[in-house]
């Protein structure tokens, strides 16, 4: 993955990163909080160019979260979440809508999560509550007989 292009770095993003979990509204929650987190990180400019080069795209996605392990209050979940459950609301978010029913508008840098080819994410612990947050990169995925399958 790392010699192609990097089409969009957002770069560390201060936040959190939670999974999705069962409660309910805590899905939107999430997925906003990411969502909006990119949105002031990432310059409009950035952002826009990403949508336009990636348009009718193939991807291949990084996602890194820097997880603090000892919380000021609460119990020590942050280190424990499953990354499968962690990723999925960042890639949620990657599209035109962050759900089924087209009711919550995502960053629309990518068409469809089913475009992803190639997905590396990986967690690491950090030493202060302030260092904690994501980082998505997302490439251009080069291969004519999955675009041939994926775009029919």
């Amino acid at each position: 993955m790392e010699s192609a292009e990097c089409i969009l770095d957002t770069g560390f993003i201060h936040l959190e990163p939670h999974s999705i979990g069962s409660g309910k509204g805590k899905k939107f929650g999430v997925k906003r909080s990411i969502r909006d987190s990119v949105s002031r990180f990432v310059p409009p400019d950035d952002l826009e160019a990403a949508r336009a080069e990636l348009l009718n795209e193939l991807v291949n996605v990084q996602v890194w979260f820097h997880l603090f392990p000892n919380p000021p209050s609460g119990t020590n979940t942050r280190i424990k979440k499953d990354l499968d459950n962690l990723v999925k609301p960042v890639l949620d978010v990657l599209q035109p809508w962050m759900d089924a029913g087209s009711t919550e508008k995502g960053l629309g840098i990518i068409d469809s999560d089913s475009r992803i080819c190639e997905l590396h994410s990986w967690k690491e612990l950090c030493e202060r509550p302030e260092d904690e947050g994501i980082r998505i990169r997302i490439f251009k995925h080069d291969d004519d007989k999955m675009r041939a399958v994926l775009m029919e």
